[in-house]
């Protein structure tokens, strides 16, 4: 969804899906380079974080001057530590970035100061600033994803590896942020992220007339 509102900036988006495309680290990099990115920016879970950093400290090593920025759950939660033990890591976004995103490549290219920005952690000299987790309220007033942008030309025909043998374009809709439960072993950190928070139902309903109409 940031990416959608990007474009309107008028910046060139390119998706790089390693994980859909059946990538290897080296592989993500040269595709990525490929592009001569100004910004790099790498979504990363708890899941992927060491497959994620060797992709970041790929691209960052063959191209000192792109800017990286890391977003993603396991970057909001472990800011700090990553700005102090990844020099690599040039900014983290904290929380969801459709607003935020698009602020800090517009501040990027107009060579301004970064303070105050929302969610964003970074260096500052020998100081790290913690930006606070950015959380959008009203979900109905995002643009719906530009599915346009993927540059992988099978990823609406499988989810994740697995191809779903349909023969016709797949894709996902989250109709909801967030989620109603409490488990005790979930980390809800920070909270205000982890509260449910849906779209409504006719928000919903025109983002599915929306791919039916693309097909």
């Amino acid at each position: 969804v940031a990416t959608a509102a990007q474009k309107k900036l008028g910046d060139k988006i390119i998706i790089v899906d390693a994980y859909s495309a059946g990538l290897y680290a080296e592989e993500a990099v040269a595709r990525v380079l490929a592009h001569q990115p100004d910004i790099f920016d790498l979504s990363v879970m708890s899941t992927n974080i060491n497959r994620g950093l060797k992709l970041l400290k790929g691209v960052k090593h063959a191209q000192p001057t792109v800017t990286t920025v890391l977003g993603g759950q396991h970057a909001t939660l472990f800011d700090r530590l990553l700005l102090r033990e990844v020099p690599e890591t040039d900014m983290v976004l904290r929380g969801e970035g459709e607003e935020s995103f698009p602020k800090l490549c517009q501040t990027l290219q107009r060579n301004q100061s970064l303070t105050g920005l929302p969610g964003l952690s970074y260096r500052n000299g020998g100081q790290i600033i913690q930006g606070q987790p950015q959380v959008i309220e009203d979900l109905d007033a995002l643009p719906f994803p530009d599915r346009t942008i993927p540059d992988y030309q099978g990823y609406y025909a499988q989810w994740g590896y697995w191809q779903t043998g349909l023969g016709v374009p797949v894709t996902s809709i989250l109709s909801s942020r967030g989620c109603p439960g409490h488990c005790t072993f979930c980390t809800r950190i920070p909270t205000e992220l982890s509260r449910w928070r849906p779209r409504s139902p006719e928000n919903v309903l025109q983002e599915l007339r929306h791919l039916s109409r693309v097909g």
